[in-house]
């Protein structure tokens, strides 16, 4: 900050696993990790960078689809209240990428006539200005007391099936 520097993007960490770890705690060791990229990835988000809000659904989907290949193995009551968690999350920070996406097509449009008009200028500038409002809106919501209570109990969950597994 003092240097006046854009803070960095976190992408997908390099997880290291153990042949001795069990289910449980390597499901600890790479939910963990997704979970610490997609807070990373905060301070990028808050400074208005696109890549950011992307890495950060990018670590919760690759966290849920983890749970979901591995949910025969979790208590059913718990791994449905974790996806419910980043279900939950994950929409609440979703339309921000459909806008981003969509303001990079319009904005490399083909040169053509139509491109320059406008109408195209009108559209341009209406898509940005959704965009903006949807990273505000996500800026929000990921410091919002609700989300940062759900990011924190699906972390407390992983620590716990790690402990449990110990036991």
């Amino acid at each position: 900050l003092v240097a006046g520097r854009q803070p960095d993007v976190a992408h997908s960490p390099e997880i290291k696993l153990k042949k001795s770890m069990t289910l449980a705690q390597a499901l600890t060791a790479v939910g963990l990790a997704y979970l610490h990229q997609f807070e990373a990835n905060i301070p990028a988000a808050l400074a208005q960078q696109d890549e950011a809000i992307h890495q950060m659904r990018v670590a919760l989907r690759r966290l849920r689809a983890l749970l979901n290949a591995t949910r025969q193995f979790l208590p059913m009551a718990q791994y449905q209240a974790a996806n419910v968690r980043l279900k939950a999350i994950l929409n609440d920070v979703g339309s921000v990428r459909n806008w981003d996406v969509l303001r990079k097509q319009v904005a490399k449009a083909p040169d053509l006539a139509h491109r320059r008009s406008s109408a195209h200028r009108h559209l341009v500038t209406a898509v940005a200005a959704k965009q903006r409002a949807a990273h505000r809106h996500a800026c929000k919501v990921i410091q919002s007391p609700r989300q940062i209570t759900r990011f924190l109990e699906v972390e407390q969950w992983l620590v716990g099936l790690s402990a449990e597994s110990r036991n």
